[in-house]
């Protein structure tokens, strides 16, 4: 496996997020494991990780390939490597002829702007709901998040073990750090590792690690998922327009 770049800047919190915990239905549903990573049948790309620390932007990518499986909607397919290079040249700014310039993107930022005015991919204009918070330790709500809305939009603190173990991450009490990563999450088993995307290739994560080294979640709601059993869909859907028609 190929080990890319970097580009995940430090985490910008939003007091006024809404945490996705909040609008559950009483007990989280108990779901079964599921594993959108395997269901693709394109294969995964870099989208340029490998040159540039894009990796915020290409997460979005990897996440609405895995959308375009859900929804069972072919349009969607696989960004670009034009289309994220000009969203990392807009988002983070990025000048081709600076190398200087390449310092990354705060996710949200990345988030506010797939909101609106929204990021072209397959060419095809995509525009967001909204996101939510979640904690990265709280798994019952990581598995119903996974099997209802297809996929998680995480920044990691990459720890330096990950360099000899890129089959599997899991927490082995390294405290030295890469940087920061923005991956995606598209899967977990029975046994609660999940399946992440990153640099174009399919990773299985430990719960350990994700608890350890993971300091941003996020749930993308796209506008194709209407009703989800035990989710409060109508509050949330208030929650999030009274989020962004206020300021940051």
């Amino acid at each position: 496996m190929v080990f890319g770049k970097l580009g995940r800047k430090p985490a910008e919190y939003r007091t006024n997020t809404p945490r996705l915990a909040n609008f559950v239905v009483s007990e989280i549903p108990p779901v079964s494991s599921v594993d959108y990573t395997t269901k693709v049948e394109s294969p995964w790309q870099m989208l340029l990780n490998d040159e540039i620390g894009d990796c915020t932007i290409a997460a979005v990518g990897h996440l609405v390939m895995g959308f375009s499986v859900t929804e069972d909607d072919p349009r969607l397919q696989m960004m670009s490597n034009e289309e994220a290079l000009t969203y990392y040249k807009i988002i983070g700014k990025y000048d081709e002829n600076d190398p200087t310039s390449d310092n990354g993107v705060v996710m949200t930022q990345v988030l506010d702007y797939w909101r609106h005015p929204g990021i072209r991919i397959n060419t095809i204009p995509n525009t967001i709901l909204g996101y939510t918070y979640l904690s990265p330790k709280n798994i019952p709500l990581m598995r119903y998040a996974l099997r209802y809305f297809g996929g998680l939009y995480i920044g990691v603190m990459l720890p330096k073990s990950t360099q000899d173990h890129m089959d599997y991450w899991d927490d082995i009490g390294d405290t030295q750090f890469l940087g920061g990563h923005c991956i995606t999450l598209q899967g977990v088993d029975d046994n609660n590792d999940f399946y992440g995307i990153t640099w174009g290739q399919r990773v299985r994560i430990s719960s350990k690690f994700l608890a350890s080294y993971c300091d941003e979640m996020y749930l993308v709601l796209n506008h194709h998922f209407k009703n989800v059993d035990g989710l409060k869909m109508d509050e949330l859907k208030q929650a999030l327009t009274l989020v962004h028609n206020q300021p940051i």
